[in-house]
């Protein structure tokens, strides 16, 4: 059974195209908009993540009854790397 699988992908036109280097279902267009959209993914994440840390976080403080004087908020490129760190922590790889 599990021969058979590899046989049908082997022998799958597009399954070829692409083995082969030939121009398949990857090209460059389709790669470089994969890239600005994951880009665009990142930064979104990054912005969500900023916004509900500044928000979130100084109210919880408050109704601890904690001091909001020592409260730092969090920049862009301490979001990217908190988003680059909870992305790599929680992926399914």
């Amino acid at each position: 059974m599990f021969s058979s699988i590899i046989e049908n992908l082997m022998f799958d036109s597009n399954t070829s195209k692409i083995m082969s280097g030939g121009d398949g279902v990857a090209s460059f267009g389709n790669g470089f908009m994969f890239f600005i959209i994951a880009v665009a993914m990142l930064l979104i994440k990054v912005l969500l993540v900023m916004i509900s840390y500044n928000i979130v976080v100084p109210r919880l403080l408050e109704s601890w009854g904690n001091d909001l004087s020592h409260f730092k908020q969090l920049n862009f490129l301490e979001g990217i790397f908190l988003v680059i760190l909870f992305n790599n922590l929680f992926s399914r790889f």
